[in-house]
């Protein structure tokens, strides 16, 4: 290329030799980057998992960066945010639109070396939908689960050196999506997809396991009987890769169902922290707040509250018993409720 560049004697001659030139160039940066890829990855095997530095940019940590990631969901806001938790961590790649829509977030990553790789991703989506949300690598797919952040693994294989990944929506059911937490890790050439896959799957259920144990002590009876049956029937399971699949899901099923119950609890147990570390008012207004706390604790008891109605933080906004209102109100004067009842006292 260079002596034919040397040699030309008309324009076209020129551009067809910078051509050939970029072209050599391109395929020696390739080579390069793709040599010092696999030495990072030397003696990966099952037994030996190694996790790369393949994903650029995977935990979005550079407010308003998202590059190199891509998206076609066409959606209004393309750029970082912080208000979702879970399994996301600070800064995640939001995709938001007044409206659904249908799309991809994706990472095209190439000079990798071939072999079996596990996709770690974390995804949420405003619209759950099980049918048509996905994390995805080149051809593999994982479905969610549910639609808060929640971390997902893809097993798939590289055989051309190249590598797609991210999340897809293909019916347009939400409006609003995140990705964060992004890694790959590597099981070299010689492990197969099966072997990966196992292995996984077998470690995914011995922590789901363990989450719905923990819940336990943290829900009512009925939703406890849930967790129960969940776990008795995922103490031993057949070993197969459907078999495993179908434990997962149930595990995920009832945990999902469980966590929103814990929740609630949660912020009854919170609301009588307040009581008890609070001196605004008399001991009769302390047993008119309290009251409604106990009939909280009672529908809760009997499996008839949802998070809504007692999380003043909960996504669908305050939905607590109007004293409530009242009550946090008079304490800044700026509603007085009963002035028999609240009196500030400093």
């Amino acid at each position: 290329a260079e002596a034919a560049l040397a040699a030309a004697t008309t324009v076209e001659e020129v551009e067809a030799a910078q051509a050939a030139l970029q072209t050599a160039y391109d395929a020696a940066a390739d080579q390069i980057a793709y040599n010092k890829n696999v030495a990072s990855v030397a003696g990966a095997s099952v037994d030996n998992p190694i996790v790369t530095n393949f994903v650029v940019n995977g935990t979005f940590d550079t407010n308003g960066v998202v590059s190199p990631w891509k998206t076609t969901t066409g959606a209004q806001n393309q750029t970082t945010a912080t208000n979702q938790k879970g399994a996301f961590t600070g800064n995640f790649f939001e995709n938001w639109n007044p409206s659904a829509y249908t799309g991809k977030i994706y990472q095209e990553i190439k000079n990798i070396p071939n072999g079996v790789y596990e996709l770690s991703i974390c995804a949420f989506v405003s619209v759950f939908d099980a049918s048509c949300q996905y994390v995805y690598a080149n051809d593999a797919k994982t479905y969610l689960t549910t639609g808060a952040p929640t971390a997902y693994k893809v097993v798939f294989e590289v055989t051309d050196n190249t590598a797609e990944i991210g999340f897809e929506q293909t019916v347009a059911k939400a409006e609003w999506s995140g990705i964060d937490n992004v890694s790959l890790t590597y099981y070299g050439a010689e492990a197969s997809v099966n072997d990966v896959l196992f292995g996984s799957y077998i470690k995914t259920v011995e922590e789901l396991r363990a989450t719905a144990t923990d819940l336990l002590t943290k829900v009512n009876d009925a939703t406890k009987a849930t967790l129960e049956t969940a776990l008795a029937g995922t103490e031993t399971i057949e070993s197969t890769i459907e078999a495993y699949e179908a434990a997962i899901s149930t595990l995920n099923t009832a945990i999902n169902a469980a966590k929103p119950n814990a929740d609630v609890k949660v912020a009854i147990d919170n609301y009588y922290d307040l009581m008890a570390s609070t001196n605004v008012y008399t001991q009769e207004a302390y047993n008119t707040f309290k009251a409604i706390a106990d009939a909280y604790l009672a529908k809760w008891e009997a499996n008839e509250l949802t998070e809504p109605v007692v999380n003043p933080y909960a996504i669908q906004g305050w939905h607590a018993e109007v004293n409530y209102d009242d009550f946090l109100l008079s304490a800044f004067g700026t509603n007085n409720f009963d002035t028999n009842l609240y009196i500030n006292t400093w």
